[in-house]
């Protein structure tokens, strides 16, 4: 929702912490084609109240989700999420999340004109280094708001 109501406040620009929610959302239950229609058209809905040309945020996402379903495949990520309530299991899940949201932020800014490879590799190194902070915030929240408080059975 912050891409709805923020850039009223703030002016047009990226925020996090959607695709980040929505990405955790499809990771723990890949299997609803219902929730995955209803997280892209989110997204769509997102892109034009925030401003970016359409696709800017669904590509990354798909792409990311791709990546997701094949490593879920061979994995079985999806089960691990939801059925793992120990400590190890809430670390685990962040680390998944954490990276998948890594990923999402590495397709977001590979597909950025102009497609430039090297310019690229050093935007999403300064990603990096500079956003460390939300990257490992918003996973855990979510991380902790999946497992303890929504509890997918």
């Amino acid at each position: 929702m912050e891409n709805l109501f923020l850039p009223a406040l703030l002016g047009p620009r990226f925020f996090y912490i959607v695709p980040v929610f929505l990405l955790t959302t499809v990771l723990y239950n890949p299997s609803s084609k219902t929730k995955v229609s209803l997280v892209l058209i989110f997204l769509l809905i997102t892109e034009i109240f925030s401003g970016h040309p359409i696709g800017a945020m669904l590509i990354p996402f798909i792409a990311t989700f791709t990546v997701y379903l094949i490593a879920n495949k061979y994995l079985n990520i999806s089960s691990n999420l939801r059925e793992n309530m120990s400590f190890s299991g809430v670390i685990m899940s962040f680390l998944i999340i954490a990276l998948f949201a890594y990923l999402y932020s590495f397709f977001f800014i590979i597909s950025r004109p102009p497609y430039d490879i090297l310019d690229s590799l050093v935007k999403f190194s300064l990603f990096f280094t500079r956003s460390i902070f939300q990257t490992i915030i918003w996973p855990l929240v979510f991380t902790l708001l999946f497992k303890y408080v929504l509890k997918n059975k």
